[in-house]
């Protein structure tokens, strides 16, 4: 299980990378389980003022908010090798990190 720290803004970023994802079902099937981790609930949506807009933007009022979740290995994977094929993606130097310091801790 691998943990990464998102705010509101990083969240809904990764929500509109998943949402881009295409190819055959099983990656499908593994991008719906990291949309299952990255979507917000209800309450989270109302606790950050999130609106969905008509035309299919959303806006929030707390974008700053600290988000903890939580990924299955092979979820997190995913995201990580796609990640890296979006070099200005905001999220990607969080990925990057938890990446160098598993390494770091896997070879002491």
């Amino acid at each position: 299980m691998k943990q990464l720290s998102l705010t509101t803004w990083e969240r809904a970023q990764l929500i509109a990378l998943v949402n881009q994802q295409s190819g055959d079902l099983t990656k499908l099937r593994r991008w719906l389980r990291v949309l299952d981790v990255v979507d917000l609930s209800e309450d989270e949506k109302e606790a950050v003022g999130w609106e969905d807009l008509a035309d299919g933007r959303s806006k929030w009022e707390d974008g700053d908010r600290l988000w903890e979740l939580h990924f299955e290995d092979a979820d997190f994977a995913l995201l990580a090798t796609t990640a890296i094929e979006y070099p200005r993606w905001p999220v990607l130097s969080k990925i990057v990190d938890m990446l160098d310091t598993l390494e770091k801790v896997k070879n002491g």
